[in-house]
């Protein structure tokens, strides 16, 4: 798979190596969670100083309170929850300030993002980096008084495919999907009430309403189908 082979091509170089961190975060959305949530982060982007992320979401509390709770405690507003037919699965759209985020931090430096979650009030990253890149985030960490390191690992080349999650949905969908998906969520589909509708969309990607339609269907079906399988 395509992400495999940038991973081995990472290999390539001796230093460069893949790392685990789980951090708390204070003061920031992922601190109001409780143990029954749990998401993946499938897509982001930093658009006009706002970091925008569409993540998957596993939860069995109720949705409503949650986002009551994001809302009330937490200083945005552009989050929204989409509903799907598997129970307790729903998409997550949203945008924050980029640079309070632990991802700015966690990619600065020359650090590559592999994948990321959330659960139970702590953020969860597989990095890739040379020791010196780790060192310098580590530092930046301790000096963040609002984040907590609670792991720092090197994961063993010989054992990285087994601690490596297996939700790489960029493998799945297919690069139309991606595209679909990035245009809906650069431009407010996912939002209630949506600032952009399937024709304005088959506009920019060059293609039919009725084919925008078939390729949303289709990538929600692949994300919740592929990912409901870690969680049954």
């Amino acid at each position: 798979m395509f992400i495999y082979y940038i991973i081995l091509n990472y290999y390539m170089d001796d230093d460069i190596k893949i790392y685990n961190i789980v951090i708390k975060h204070d003061k920031c959305w992922t601190s109001y969670t409780d143990k029954n949530y749990h998401d993946s982060l499938i897509w982001k982007e930093n658009i006009e100083e706002n970091l925008s992320a569409l993540r998957y979401v596993s939860y069995k509390g109720n949705i409503k309170n949650l986002v009551k709770s994001f809302k009330n405690s937490y200083n945005f507003n552009r989050i929204k929850f989409s509903t799907s037919n598997i129970k307790n699965n729903y998409l997550l759209s949203m945008k924050v300030p980029y640079e309070d985020s632990s991802i700015k931090k966690i990619t600065m430096g020359g650090l590559s993002l592999i994948d990321a979650e959330v659960s139970d009030g702590k953020e969860f990253y597989y990095i890739a980096g040379t020791i010196n890149a780790v060192k310098s985030l580590n530092e930046t960490i301790k000096n963040d008084h609002t984040i907590h390191i609670a792991l720092l690992k090197e994961i063993d080349n010989r054992y990285m495919f087994s601690y490596l999650p297996s939700r790489f949905l960029l493998n799945k969908l297919t690069l139309i999907e991606l595209k679909i998906l990035k245009i809906s969520m650069q431009y407010g589909f996912f939002e209630k009430p949506r600032k952009i509708n399937m024709q304005k969309i088959a506009d920019i990607a060059g293609i039919s309403k009725s084919r925008v339609s078939t390729i949303l269907r289709s990538s929600e079906n692949k994300i919740f189908s592929i990912l409901n399988e870690q969680y049954t």
